[in-house]
């Protein structure tokens, strides 16, 4: 293999049903996709160089959930689809995903954990793919060397001082 044989991985996403509302859909992006990953580390990152003293903290901070639930509706849902209002189909917004994420409760709670677990289960659906592909168009060995086995070596007697002479 030639390092120009190289392939970009592709962004992956799938429609996913709503397990918890009827005719709820959503298009859920790979858990690895890069700008989550990017923006989920930068979370981690901002509380950790903020540290922890709790007389510092305003009423303009974020916390974690809040960062965390605002990189899965900015990064992992690509689009939905069923979501009413009086009756009314709701375009996507990825501020309204991340309103119904942090201030929808228990269901806000669902929301993100469906989000998560489904990205997490396209990803390896995907990987799984990816690796079978790649497996039946590459060529492996079994990890056996196939050459001749190497002769072994005439041990040679090593030289050996008398202690006598060692002491001289």
């Amino acid at each position: 293999m030639s390092l120009l044989d190289f392939k970009k991985p592709e962004q992956i996403s799938a429609w996913v049903d709503y397990t918890h509302e009827e005719g709820l859909s959503f298009k859920i992006r790979g858990i690895k996709y890069k700008p989550y990953v990017v923006a989920h580390e930068r979370c981690g990152n901002l509380l950790q160089s903020k540290g922890f003293d709790p007389k510092e903290a305003t009423i303009n901070d974020n916390t974690s959930q809040e960062l965390v639930m605002t990189c899965v509706a900015y990064h992992l849902i690509e689009d939905w689809k069923g979501l009413t209002k009086n009756d009314n189909p709701v375009p996507f917004d990825k501020d309204l995903a991340k309103d119904m994420m942090l201030y929808g409760g228990a269901n806000g709670v669902l929301l993100w954990h469906f989000i998560t677990s489904e990205a997490e289960r396209i990803q390896n659906e995907a990987d799984g793919i990816r690796a079978e592909v790649m497996g039946k168009s590459e060529t492996f060995t079994s990890g056996q060397n196939t050459q001749a086995p190497k002769q072994p070596r005439k041990k040679e007697k090593l030289s050996t001082q008398n202690s006598d002479e060692a002491t001289k």
